[in-house]
């Protein structure tokens, strides 16, 4: 995910659609893991990306470069989202193991990818891994909501 110039967010915010096009085209990948992670559902996250859109053309204009773009968007996005489990009277859930990656493939679990990371790695250890993965997982569920996102 790359921080989108300031010269396409003001053209974006001037109007713009050719730059509003441009601008929704490449976070669109950075808002969908980001409501991939806090949904844990596909077809939530796909309907959270599209209500982050459609709330990112009507609050555009309130965005102000005091801080990144990326930033203000990961904002609006946790905030649907947060919305959208409270909607439905489910508790926000803890990061799936899952989770999309930015670049929209599915990520292994965090022990496989410890274990892969080394072709050397005798069982035992990658049966360590798995298992310190599994304790960080454990550990991050049982984080309020506001330390899971930070």
């Amino acid at each position: 995910m790359a921080e989108p110039s300031p010269a396409l967010v003001r053209r974006a915010q001037a109007g713009d659609r050719e730059a509003l096009a441009a601008l929704v085209q490449s976070q669109q990948t950075y808002v969908y893991s980001i409501a991939m992670s806090l949904m844990h559902n596909p077809a939530d996250a796909a309907d959270m990306t599209q209500e982050a859109f459609i709330r990112l053309l009507r609050s555009l204009g309130t965005y102000r470069a005091e801080t990144k773009f990326t930033t203000w968007l990961y904002r609006l996005v946790t905030n649907i989202c947060l919305d959208g489990l409270r909607r439905r009277g489910r508790p926000v859930e803890s990061l799936d193991e899952s989770a999309t990656t930015q670049s929209g493939e599915d990520a292994q679990s965090s022990g496989e990818r410890l274990a892969d990371s080394d072709r050397w790695t005798q069982p035992e250890e990658e049966v360590t891994l798995r298992e310190s993965a599994e304790e960080v997982r454990d550990a991050l569920n049982h984080l309020p909501t506001a330390q899971r996102l930070a």
